[in-house]
């Protein structure tokens, strides 16, 4: 489709930076606008960009995933009492979360919501992560965990870049 989106986003933040920002003299609502017109330009970025990244961030943390519920169902067999139920838990959750049925690519709100689900588990096996340490004697399950969130912090950080030498808004 022409424009495209990012085509329309930027050009809406151009517009108003050429022809609404010179005009306005509050201050307050100046740097609203700044903001707003910033806000859009991420957009644009991030519009060209999520579908894939939502796509490479659900099969990463999907990986992790599964062999974190491989370590805990190991770590439930031989744990006992009240550990092994929280671990129990946790593996429940793991495999609810990982039977989900696989998402096309082109579905974004989907996607979302899949990466939504894998990123509450992750997040609930590194607030256990005491007691996951405990049972499986290393810290590899945390220590995976965070990696995969990293790696995804670095492929959204090419959104970000555009906009840290800006100046103050």
């Amino acid at each position: 489709m022409r424009p495209s989106s990012t085509e329309l986003l930027q050009s809406v933040a151009e517009a108003l930076e050429r022809q609404v920002l010179p005009s306005v003299t509050d201050k307050w609502a100046a740097s609203t606008l700044r903001s707003a017109m910033q806000l859009l330009r991420h957009v644009a970025l991030r519009v060209e960009r999520e579908p894939a990244l939502l796509c490479q961030q659900a099969v990463d943390l999907a990986s992790v995933l599964t062999r974190t519920h491989a370590e805990l169902s190991t770590a439930v067999q031989s744990a006992a009492g009240k550990s092994a139920l929280g671990l129990a838990a946790l593996c429940n959750e793991l495999t609810r979360v990982l039977s989900e049925p696989a998402v096309p690519p082109d579905d974004l709100a989907t996607m979302e919501h899949r990466v939504a689900g894998l990123l509450a588990a992750a997040e609930s096996v590194i607030a256990a992560r005491d007691a996951v340490r405990a049972a499986t004697g290393s810290s590899a399950v945390h220590d995976a965990l965070v990696e995969a969130l990293s790696r995804q912090l670095a492929r959204e950080l090419p959104m970000i870049e555009p906009f840290q030498s800006t100046p103050p808004i």
